[in-house]
């Protein structure tokens, strides 16, 4: 690599690099700007003290003044301050929820109902109530009330359930069988729809006793924190927030600049390049750019460049192979119908005597078969193929499956002048397969050696497991398939017979066996003549399926 190259290409990936340095710097200011002032904020806003300091005051009796006729309760001496807040204000109440004091003297007061204190939350303690309305059998209606309750992180849920009749039939937060008035349900209700509503006032309560052991509720009102601290908050982090936005952007176009400018020029090299591609204008591209990635980049278009070359060959051959596929359909078709057109017309015309009649027939009928054969191995064939095809599988024992099928086949074979030889184990081999589809890929593979083999030839089925797998093969000892037609011979259509005048089979049979053993998820080949010196053996495979 020279020199120039190698500091240009330093140069670059320094520039980038700093460039992106500088943004996350920038990113990083920014950050810690908008966190400072988020956390002044917390300082500033969030000086509420949930009634501690009033809390501290009751405790502490400050509230008890003494004169000459004894102690008494002056409730004006107890002060909130700033510790609820703006618009935050205090009450006390007696046991049974009569008000006797208001910080606030603007607030109308207005005793509060038992059950309005039995729900109201602790001092720094949250309540929240949710009711759900379930639909029983038999028309039953009941109601379901969850009370969640939650403090320094913690979380306490109780429920209630009650009936048609508002009597409680299952609670861990009262006793069973009471019965909740209408009153209390309708606060029961508004406080479940208080979650979702826009309040934003808090109400807790802390229970003491007075000078003569009667309770007493403090109960306090202050705006919610979180809600004064987001709504004195906002304007501050809004403009914040954009003008970190503004920086982020500012920044990325001046680095989006300065970068492009750098590589505008190898770009503007490959743009022209593809131009010329698209308008099929076919040559490599001189890619000794001045950076490692553009090199790449070119290496890449090159690469396309020469797989659409293969890809445009291989397209060729393909054409050329349907062609030669659609002469040997025409051919398999038109012979058989041309026998028989010429032996129905020479009946129908009277030149066949009448003893020759019925040998003209039988042709006639064989070559009906031959073509019926042909038809269904064409559709056979283009079922396969179909992508959305899916075989019938069922779990069962391979090894017992191909142990029937050979037991079945071996009358069939010494009719027909031929020996059967299987090898199977007894054990188990448990496996997915479309049973009948399997036996058709079979029967492919043995009628092939029956047709090509001489009578008196042996045909063998060995089946063992491999690995994870199962090993199937079917050997014959006759004379063989010639070396030029192994490669080819899964092809449709490829017969033994360099002329298609036999008559022997449509060419298709192989085709569909391999089809169908690679929906399966195998796979099937020819050995060698190193693994099989004589005849012809078939080897599939085919993957190994233990019972869970």
């Amino acid at each position: 690599m020279k020199k120039e190259q190698w500091q240009d290409k330093k140069s670059l990936y320094l520039y980038i690099v700093s460039g992106f340095v500088a943004l996350i710097i920038i990113i990083l200011l920014c950050f810690s700007v908008l966190l400072g002032v988020n956390y002044a904020l917390v300082d500033y806003t969030l000086v509420y003290d949930n009634g501690d300091s009033l809390k501290k005051q009751i405790r502490s009796k400050a509230y008890i003044l003494s004169d000459d006729e004894g102690y008494y309760e002056d409730y004006d001496r107890l002060t909130s301050g700033k510790s609820l807040g703006k618009g935050g204000y205090f009450e006390i109440l007696d046991g049974s929820g009569e008000v006797l004091y208001c910080s606030d003297p603007k607030i109308p007061t207005k005793d509060y109902a038992w059950y309005q204190l039995e729900y109201m939350p602790k001092l720094k303690q949250r309540n929240y109530i949710t009711m759900t309305h379930l639909q029983a059998k038999k028309g039953r209606k009941y109601t379901l009330v969850n009370f969640i309750s939650s403090a320094s992180g913690k979380e306490v849920n109780r429920v209630m359930i009650l009936d048609q009749k508002r009597r409680v039939v299952y609670s861990t937060y009262r006793g069973k069988d009471t019965v909740v008035s209408k009153e209390e349900l309708s606060y029961l209700e508004k406080l479940n729809r208080l979650k979702e509503s826009d309040e934003t006032m808090i109400a807790q309560k802390y229970k003491f006793k007075n000078l003569y052991d009667e309770d007493r509720y403090l109960v306090v009102h202050y705006e919610d924190p979180d809600f004064a601290f987001l709504k004195k908050a906002q304007k501050i982090q809004f403009f914040t927030v954009m003008i970190f936005i503004i920086l982020i952007v500012l920044a990325v176009l001046v680095i989006g600049f300065i970068v492009s400018s750098r590589m505008r020029k190898p770009l503007e090299i490959l743009r022209r390049a593809m131009k010329d591609f698209a308008e099929g204008k076919r040559s490599q591209l001189d890619y000794k750019f001045s950076t490692a990635e553009f090199n790449q980049v070119a290496l890449t278009f090159n690469l396309m460049e020469r797989k659409l070359e293969e890809s445009e060959r291989e397209q060729k051959m393909l054409q050329e192979q349907k062609q030669k596929m659609l002469a040997d359909i025409s051919h398999d078709l038109k012979t058989p119908i041309t026998v028989i057109t010429g032996y129905v017309d020479a009946i129908r015309d009277g030149i066949v005597p009448p003893e020759e009649q019925r040998r003209y027939l039988d042709t006639i009928s064989q070559k009906a078969g031959l073509l019926s054969e042909l038809i269904n191995s064409f559709s056979d064939y283009s079922r396969l193929e179909h992508p959305e095809y899916e075989l019938a599988c069922t779990q069962g024992d391979f090894c017992e499956y191909v142990r029937e099928y050979a037991a079945g086949k071996y009358q069939e074979l010494e009719i027909a002048g031929f020996q059967l030889e299987a090898e199977i184990p007894e054990e188990e081999m448990s496996l997915s397969f479309d049973h009948l589809q399997m036996r058709r890929a079979f029967e492919n593979i043995l009628s092939n050696a029956v047709r090509y083999c001489p009578k008196g030839s042996c045909i063998a089925i060995l089946l063992l497991r491999w690995d994870d797998r199962i090993m199937l093969r079917i050997a014959d000892d006759g004379p063989g398939i010639p070396e030029e037609l192994k490669e080819t011979i899964f092809d449709p259509f490829v017969v033994a017979e360099s002329a298609r005048t036999t008559g022997q089979g449509t060419g298709l049979g192989l085709s569909i066996s391999k089809k169908i053993i690679e929906l399966h998820g195998g796979s099937i080949r020819i050995l060698p003549k190193e693994e099989h010196e004589k005849g012809t053996c078939f080897e599939i495979l085919l993957p190994f399926s233990p019972k869970a």
